[in-house]
C-alpha cells in the first residue's frame, strides 16, 4: 500500500472538501490558517489557498454545501444564515455517496 487514493471524481472532490473544511476549521478555532497550509505543503501553493478563502473565492465549498454542511454566499442570504466559513455541520451527516460510487 502507498496511501494513494485512485484518481476519480469522488477522491478529488473529496479532497478540495477537506482543504475548505480545514480552513474553516482555522477560522473557527482562531487559528492562522498558515500553521495548517504551511509553506511547503500543498505543492508550494499554500499562501494562494489562503488568498482564495480569504478573498471568497471559495473552492470545495459547493460540495461541502451539497453534503449540507455549509451555506456559499447565495443561500446563506436567501435563508438569512451565515455563508462559509461558517459551517452547519463539522461532520457529514447525509450519505450523497452512496448511490455514486459505484
Amino acid at each position: 500500500m502507498n496511501g494513494d487514493l485512485e484518481d476519480i471524481d469522488l477522491h478529488r472532490g473529496g479532497e478540495l472538501m477537506a482543504i475548505a473544511w480545514s480552513y474553516a476549521a482555522c477560522r473557527y478555532l482562531n487559528i492562522n490558517p498558515e500553521i495548517v497550509f504551511h509553506e511547503y505543503g500543498y505543492r508550494n501553493a499554500s499562501q494562494n489557498i489562503i488568498n482564495n478563502f480569504d478573498n471568497d473565492y471559495t473552492f470545495g465549498v459547493p460540495m461541502l454545501q451539497w453534503c449540507e454542511m455549509c451555506y456559499d454566499d447565495k443561500i446563506a442570504a436567501e435563508l438569512d444564515a451565515k455563508p462559509f466559513p461558517e459551517m452547519i455541520s463539522w461532520l457529514c451527516l447525509v450519505n450523497k455517496y452512496e448511490k455514486n460510487i459505484l
